[in-house]
């Protein structure tokens, strides 16, 4: 059984070499479910750390940008407003909720 600690190095460590594989990958549907993988451990180490902290706010927005980039805007939608919802709530979300919108709506909003 892994401490919180031992899970949260684990999923740092998965969550790097998933960024790493999902950057050298062309446009496209192998890409997308790269970042769709980088989402899910951003959205799981956002679980397991506090708004308002560092690697919490970086998980947030990890999470959320790397559901745009899996073209998954309905979830990135979804998770802005879960994470806006949290006191104190992560810098920088307002202006990722507008890039989704501007994204589905385009820029004509």
């Amino acid at each position: 059984m892994q401490t919180p600690e031992q899970r949260l190095d684990y999923l740092n460590s998965r969550v790097t070499s998933a960024i790493l594989h999902a950057e050298h990958l062309s446009l496209g549907r192998e890409r997308q479910a790269a970042y769709w993988e980088v989402a899910n451990l951003e959205e799981e180490i956002a679980m397991i750390c506090p708004a308002g902290t560092v690697e919490g706010d970086v998980a947030r927005h990890g999470a959320i940008t790397a559901s745009i980039e899996a073209n998954e805007l309905v979830r990135a939608y979804a998770l802005a407003n879960r994470y806006l919802s949290e006191t104190p709530s992560a810098p920088g979300l307002e202006e990722l909720k507008d890039e989704i919108l501007r994204k589905v709506y385009g820029d004509s909003r």
